[in-house]
């Protein structure tokens, strides 16, 4: 029995102290594997082929309603196009049917489709650009005065492209155009969310904008758009229930007015 005490206490002698210090309490931490490296994937620049083997790669939009001017334009750029191609001319459509994101145009003046609006909403109404986006060539300007010197320009920018072959031409977003047209029109930011404009000249350095299908609470968001840029209100008042207010800076005057019977706002701006 002694025998077995002894051999007993010697057993766990030896096993305590392998159970606390045999046992090794590193464990290893498994390396990880690595990933796939994270990546940014890089935005493309926006590239047009307007001319490939010499034949004609895009087609021609103007609105279903365009000004003559805007037609005329439409037309310039076309029939420029079809000279580089040994008389091949690129098809010419109206925007009644739905705007195809995937189909190469050039959007020639005031069009319903998103590219226009929201290209021309980003001007004021002075200004005019040849924008490159997509698949679209937006050539837009909020005047009957702007698009055909615009057109002009365009065309200069299409002959600048061709290949010396005449065989190719392809227009990125690095031949993207922005410029003032009027200084007199470029004084006001343009109105949000209504579109197209009517603008016409009133004499003296003086025009007149005129949006219809209009509201209160846009003409109200307009008057904090003027104020926002940078005018003072001179005046406001209601008279039979329609809304006027004139706003100035130190070289132009502005004359807001909203008619609800008709849903109509009109601005004028003149010199001081």
């Amino acid at each position: 029995m002694i025998k077995k005490r002894i051999s007993l206490v010697l057993f766990l002698c030896v096993l305590v102290p392998v159970a606390i210090f045999g046992c090794n309490s590193y464990s290893p931490s498994h390396e990880s594997t690595p990933g796939p490296e994270e990546t940014t994937e890089a935005v493309l620049p926006s590239s047009v082929d307007v001319i490939a083997e010499g034949v004609p790669q895009i087609r021609v939009v103007r609105g279903d309603g365009a000004s003559r001017a805007e037609i005329d334009a439409a037309m310039a750029i076309r029939k420029a196009i079809a000279d580089m191609c040994a008389g091949a001319a690129p098809e010419i459509i109206d925007d009644f049917d739905v705007a195809d994101p995937s189909v190469p145009e050039i959007i020639v003046g005031r069009t319903k489709y998103p590219d226009t609006v929201n290209t021309l909403n980003s001007l004021n109404y002075g200004e005019y650009t040849i924008r490159i986006t997509g698949k679209k060539i937006i050539v837009a300007a909020w005047t009957d005065f702007a698009i055909g010197d615009l057109a002009e320009r365009f065309i200069a920018i299409l002959g600048e492209k061709l290949s010396a072959d005449r065989m190719s031409l392809t227009l990125t977003d690095a031949d993207n155009f922005a410029g003032v047209y009027n200084r007199s029109l470029n004084n006001l930011p343009s109105f949000d969310d209504a579109f197209p404009a009517a603008i016409t000249y009133s004499g003296d350095h003086a025009y007149q904008v005129v949006i219809t299908k209009s509201t209160e609470e846009a003409y109200r968001n307009y008057l904090g758009k003027l104020e926002v840029c940078g005018y003072t209100k001179h005046s406001e008042r209601t008279a039979a229930g329609n809304l006027f207010a004139i706003y100035n800076d130190d070289s132009n005057a502005i004359n807001v007015y909203y008619t609800p019977f008709n849903k109509t706002v009109r601005i004028i701006t003149e010199p001081l």
